[in-house]
């Protein structure tokens, strides 16, 4: 997650706070024994205090001074970019992306304007992200990889695909490895890719209370793992991945992903020979065509069709 302070705000509190006190800048000074050009900066928004500063600030001003900041992060914009970041990895939109883009990058600016304090390596990771998702989703997609893992070093500089069991991930780097996952397949490291989603599942939030976003993307990793089996050809697990969706998909009451993972469930009961899988696979389509989703309905079809002789009888409304 990002971290930004209101740095002129929290300034002129204290500012105010040690006037209230009926102190001056000396006075502080012997209280704290920090210097006058530091508290100068403080109180003028130039700077961030370090913990050490405000807990003998804290002393001075008999205030938790620790606890006030919390007041002047700026997060609820961060967490806006945040949410819109996730939507564009759940499902890719050039215009989606060119607008976070443009708009991610007048906040950048704007925020160095407002004396806001915006960790640099945070932000450069999240540009990272946006070059490797417009990478991914281009004519070129292999170039994506690096970007996703220099974004990854940005926080975790350690990490490498080598060892990437060896972290504890936060909620924007497990995004970022999902999508290292992803460009691992065009490079056809499924073994790899398997390895990495398997983590990310193994990391991800599985609580009653986590966020609607945060089980789209456990939804994303279960389809990618169905259809990363598929492609190895070990269907009874491309089989088991798309049944943990499904009831993942249930459980909460969500329909994202879900045709797609009846889709991948049909699919692998067909080579397996079972014999309910034209029921599946009817499914997909038909929750297609409820949806209003009726040209990739259509497509679910074709390719039943095209690709394993079987003929759907679904009736498309």
């Amino acid at each position: 997650m990002f971290v930004c302070f209101e740095l002129c705000k929290f300034g002129k509190y204290l500012k105010k706070l040690r006037e209230s006190l009926g102190h001056s800048l000396e006075d502080v000074k012997h209280l704290s024994n920090i210097s006058t050009a530091t508290l100068k900066k403080i109180e003028a928004g130039r700077v961030l205090p370090r913990f050490d500063t405000l807990e003998y600030l804290s002393i001075a001003y008999k205030k938790d001074l620790l606890e006030d900041l919390k007041n002047y992060r700026y997060s609820s914009v961060f967490f806006h970019y945040y949410l819109r970041l996730d939507s564009l990895i759940i499902e890719y939109d050039l215009e989606v992306l060119k607008n976070l883009e443009k708009d991610f990058n007048k906040f950048s600016q704007s925020h160095k304007k407002a004396n806001l304090l915006l960790e640099s390596s945070l932000q450069k990771q999240f540009n990272l992200l946006l070059k490797g998702i417009s990478i991914y989703y281009s004519s070129t997609p292999t170039g994506s990889l690096n970007c996703f893992i220099d974004a990854m070093n940005k926080s975790n500089p350690l990490f490498h695909l080598s060892n990437f069991r060896s972290f504890k991930y936060s909620c924007l780097e497990l995004r970022i490895l999902l999508l290292i996952s992803l460009a691992l397949v065009e490079f056809n490291r499924l073994t790899d890719s398997n390895s990495i989603l398997k983590e990310c599942l193994a990391q991800s939030n599985f609580d009653e209370q986590a966020t609607f976003n945060e089980k789209l993307l456990i939804l994303k990793t279960y389809l990618n793992l169905s259809y990363n089996f598929h492609l190895l050809d070990f269907h009874r697990d491309a089989l088991s991945y798309a049944q943990q969706g499904i009831d993942f998909c249930n459980k909460h009451h969500i329909s994202y992903a879900l045709a797609a993972l009846l889709a991948r469930k049909g699919t692998a009961e067909y080579l397996l020979n079972m014999p309910n899988y034209k029921t599946t696979l009817n499914k997909a389509v038909t929750l297609l065509s409820i949806t209003n989703k009726k040209d990739l309905a259509h497509r679910y079809i074709k390719i039943a069709l095209e690709s394993y002789g079987i003929i759907l009888d679904v009736n498309i409304i």
